[in-house]
């Protein structure tokens, strides 16, 4: 009987221990701090998805691992972000394709977003994360498998933008390889940070800007533009990243709740662009003495003219490994246009 009982409490304990297993791990092991940097300023849309993403970390490891969130370009500059998390200067950020066309030219592939709709990005990210991976890891770095996504871009001005001819004379701040979209419409496209975009307009350096409407947001920018002018398009990504050799010393279970996480990001931050998206035009007639929202024959004159202006080069350049890709976006982005077309949500697919 004696053995019986001991027997039982043993399984119990057995039991007790394998339940608990992970928790008990998670608290009893060396707490780890990263840094994560990114230049957006509080208030900035795309912070949220990292808050987020920091907040169910720090759940999933039981607080023994603490993300610190560096807003404000308080450790490196926007342009500057990819070298740091090349040399682990920064452990995570979140990677802008168009600032980076130079070093890492194909991604820049997910910016052609007139062919897809807002929040799309973030499937689309998804769904080519081996290729996204591969680019990355030739420079030390580790894509997470979800990205945040730019909402739709916009221009703010003196006036708006309903034809090419606004646009000519007109200095249009664009972000890195976006400057070309500008000169494809008229105007001149030049490239600023974000952070520097306030006082770049105010002080007449440029007369408007080209950028998507969660930094209008976070910038402030009706304060020293009287108008915006947008049309429907796609958003484009920002693709979150951590220094490889970080990622390597993560102990197995740290990184396995990393996984966890990373997959969980993509549908959370689909539907969180969807909701953000749904309320942006009450946001700009509400801060903006004129809105102008393109009509459907404006649209399509602004998308013919600047449409293919990441990809024609890209596919001309790097040929097979450029076109195999863009088909596997295009492929997804008409997989995202069918489930809408039946009341669904599209897929969600990580590797």
């Amino acid at each position: 009987m004696k053995k019986a009982f001991w027997l039982a409490v043993l399984f119990l304990i057995s039991v007790s221990l394998t339940v608990g297993g992970t928790p008990q791990a998670f608290a009893q092991g060396p707490k780890i701090t990263l840094s994560y940097a990114d230049y957006a300023a509080p208030g900035y849309d795309q912070i949220k998805y990292i808050e987020h993403f920091i907040k169910r970390i720090g759940e999933e490891t039981k607080g023994r691992v603490e993300i610190k969130l560096y807003p404000a370009e308080q450790l490196v500059k926007s342009m500057q972000q990819y070298e740091a998390l090349m040399q682990g200067t920064i452990d995570m950020c979140n990677i802008t394709p168009a600032y980076y066309g130079g070093k890492i030219p194909l991604l820049m592939l997910t910016n052609e977003s007139s062919y897809w709709e807002p929040a799309d990005s973030v499937i689309i990210t998804s769904r080519i994360n081996k290729e996204i991976s591969q680019i990355f890891a030739k420079d030390g770095i580790k894509y997470m498998g979800w990205s945040t996504e730019q909402p739709p871009v916009v221009t703010v001005g003196p006036k708006a933008f309903k034809s090419f001819d606004d646009y000519k004379g007109m200095k249009i701040r664009a972000p890195g390889k976006s400057a070309a979209v500008i000169n494809k419409w008229g105007g001149t496209g030049v490239s600023i940070p974000a952070p520097d975009l306030y006082m770049a307009i105010q002080n007449k350096v440029v007369d408007g800007a080209f950028l998507s409407a969660g930094t209008l947001e976070g910038t402030r920018l009706w304060e020293v533009a009287p108008a915006v002018t947008t049309a429907i398009t796609g958003g484009t990504p920002q693709l979150a990243c951590m220094n490889m050799k970080k990622w390597n010393s993560l102990p197995d279970d740290v990184r396995k709740a990393f996984e966890k996480v990373n997959r969980e990001m993509v549908p959370w931050a689909y539907h969180h662009a969807v909701e953000y998206n749904e309320g942006l035009d009450d946001m700009m007639k509400k801060n903006f003495k004129i809105y102008h929202l393109r009509t459907p024959e404006e649209h399509a004159k602004f998308v013919v003219a600047g449409k293919d202006v990441y990809s024609a080069p890209l596919l001309k350049k790097y040929g097979e490994p450029a076109q195999a890709m863009w088909n596997k976006i295009l492929a997804a982005a008409r997989e995202c246009d069918e489930a809408r077309a039946k009341g669904k949500t599209p897929p969600f697919f990580v590797n």
